[in-house]
């Protein structure tokens, strides 16, 4: 992400020396990338924004618009009465279960269709010092919506580098990340960087793609730990082989990189991966700046995800907040995954914040709708993403006079920081994390507060599960309104959660439950067939 900033620096401050500037920019300032970090306990305290009051986002195609009239039929058909559970048998969200692909979705172990949001975690900052997550953080992110995390490695750090020895107890963390966000209800991957490899110029890439010296071996060598250490771990969803690959001094085209050189090293290392693991899916990135990938990778168990940052060079030389760009990239990269018949996974997004402006209420509104104008994109088309980063300021980097920094925690006093709420607004926003039948559309009016979901509903896939911000969206409460009839008004005194404010003889209301703790609905499908589920004030 970083690299591609740094290539519109070029454009900026007309640098020669582009490798030099790069590693300056990304590496650590000493050796302690590579120490053990030390036990820091971090506390803290979920923050309480209030709504939204920004301009509403562009419609959504196949998203039910909210209107005056009611989308739900004036005398829906009789529903089987589903009794109401008692308080200890309230229905919890699912635990992080093995997941696979089938076409364009994620789907779990029962055959429903699930979503991935979440965020970029971090070993080390960009001085090389370690970032130390705690529960209490994972729960955090929880409460902000993420069902996942890509956790961002250390080549150097991993020992996937000759002459690179690997961090003690490197592995160890790694385990405990992966740990906490699965006790909260969380995924991970883990995706690897270069960035603490000392040296590692565009010469260090043109060495990686040569081979002559056994840098290819060693860096499937340092993924092969991993790949042992989580092979029988289901909350693990797969492992993104190299973070936004360069060419280095190859001097070749793009399209010969991908063909010749780009292509051959991710079948190796899948092959790789395969020989370890059958189960966990491999994720692959284009080329740094997201150039056209026309080589179909040819691989099965993949997921192909780019970085999203659309007219980030004109954003950072001239203050250029157009999003013209935002829906023809996207469109590009749901033809190339297409192609690569795979998944679309969004891998990073989001244009950098300069700390220096935090305040500035006229340019976070501006910010703000840039974050709109990709939400509305992902929920038109379903996507699933990771947001960079869940860190503090530490995270980020100053060169050529800007601020590159994606850090959605305030200040540098660690993740116990107050959150960039202009940010965590729009990423905190209802969708659904899984569904028991067949996602068709949805879409949240951040003026109006309305989510829209549609669906078929399979009953013998069990429960399907929404994450409603209340406390952030709603925090008077909020109605959910199902086509199958039944209105119910969130409610705490209620064993479920909600209570029935209105509907036919015979709603099921006991199918529907409150969790607060994660801020997720959860239903138990009683009925196959079109669904429509609306949130509202």
């Amino acid at each position: 992400m970083r690299r591609r900033l740094i290539a519109a620096l070029v454009v900026l401050i007309g640098l020669v020396a582009v490798g030099l500037v790069l590693r300056r920019a990304r590496a650590p300032q000493d050796d302690r990338v590579w120490q053990t970090p030390s036990p820091t306990v971090v506390a803290v305290v979920p923050a309480s924004p209030t709504p939204l009051a920004s301009p509403a986002p562009p419609r959504l195609e196949g998203v039910v618009p909210r209107s005056p009239t009611p989308v739900f039929p004036a005398t829906p058909p009789a529903s089987p009465a589903v009794p109401s559970p008692t308080p200890d048998a309230r229905a919890r969200p699912s635990a992080p279960d093995w997941l696979q692909t089938t076409g364009r979705e994620f789907v779990d172990t029962a055959g429903r269709t699930v979503v991935l949001r979440g965020f970029v975690t971090l070993t080390n900052d960009s001085e090389g010092q370690p970032v130390v997550y705690t529960l209490d953080d994972y729960r955090r992110m929880r409460q902000l919506g993420a069902n996942y995390q890509s956790i961002r490695l250390g080549a150097g750090a991993l020992g996937a580098w000759p002459g690179a020895p690997g961090a003690p107890q490197y592995l160890d963390r790694l385990a405990g990340m992966v740990a906490m966000a699965k006790r909260v209800g969380m995924y991970s991957t883990f995706k690897l960087t270069v960035y603490d490899l000392r040296g590692f110029t565009r010469g260090g890439w043109e060495a990686l793609w040569a081979d002559r010296h056994g840098e290819q071996a060693a860096l499937i060598a340092g993924w092969r730990r991993i790949w042992e250490r989580f092979r029988d771990e289901p909350a693990v969803v797969g492992y993104d082989l190299l973070n936004e690959p360069e060419p280095g001094d190859l001097g070749v085209s793009t399209e010969t990189f991908i063909a010749d050189y780009l292509n051959p090293f991710y079948r190796r290392v899948i092959d790789d991966l395969r020989r370890t693991d059958a189960r966990h899916l491999a994720f692959f990135q284009p080329p740094f700046g997201s150039p056209p990938y026309r080589a179909p990778l040819q691989r099965p168990g993949v997921v192909y995800t780019p970085h999203f940052y659309p007219n980030l060079p004109n954003y950072l030389r001239r203050g250029d907040f157009s999003t013209s760009a935002y829906a023809p990239e996207l469109q590009r990269f749901l033809s190339e995954a297409s192609l690569h018949q795979a998944p679309l996974f969004i891998g990073e997004y989001g244009m950098p914040w300069s700390p220096r402006n935090d305040g500035d209420a006229p340019r976070e509104r501006q910010y703000q709708q840039l974050e709109r104008t990709a939400s509305a994109l992902f929920d038109q088309h379903r996507l699933g993403f990771s947001r960079p980063w869940f860190a503090d300021d530490r995270a980020g980097v100053r060169l050529g006079g800007l601020d590159l920094n994606w850090a959605l925690i305030r200040g540098t006093a660690g993740l116990r920081g107050p959150e960039r709420t202009f940010i965590t607004d729009i990423i905190a926003r209802p969708y659904p994390q899984r569904v028991a039948g067949t996602l068709e559309a949805f879409g949240f009016d951040f003026d109006g507060r309305t989510f829209t979901l549609r669906y078929h509903s399979r009953q013998r896939l069990g429960r399907t599960e929404v994450y409603v911000p209340q406390r952030r969206h709603y925090p008077a409460g909020f109605q959910v309104r199902h086509s199958g009839g039944a209105v119910l008004r969130s409610d705490p005194a209620s064993p479920t959660g909600l209570r029935l404010a209105s509907g036919p003889t015979g709603s099921p209301t006991g199918a529907f439950t409150w969790h607060e703790t994660d801020q997720v609905l959860v239903i138990q499908e009683w009925q196959d067939g079109e669904t429509t589920l609306e949130i509202v004030p």
